[in-house]
């Protein structure tokens, strides 16, 4: 991200990653029966446009 920035590629932006393992071995992000739909709920209400 930074090389492309510098470089005039692509234009400053945030970029959030966040840790989404958890104790099962498995992803928060990953529909699961064990940690629900979050891939869903994170793709319906967490996404922004601009």
């Amino acid at each position: 991200m930074d090389t492309a920035i510098f470089s005039g590629r692509i234009h400053p932006m945030v970029l959030v990653m966040p840790n989404s393992d958890n104790n099962f071995g498995g992803s928060f992000y990953t529909p699961s029966t064990l940690t629900g739909k979050w891939a869903n709920y994170t793709a319906k209400y967490e996404t922004c446009s601009f």
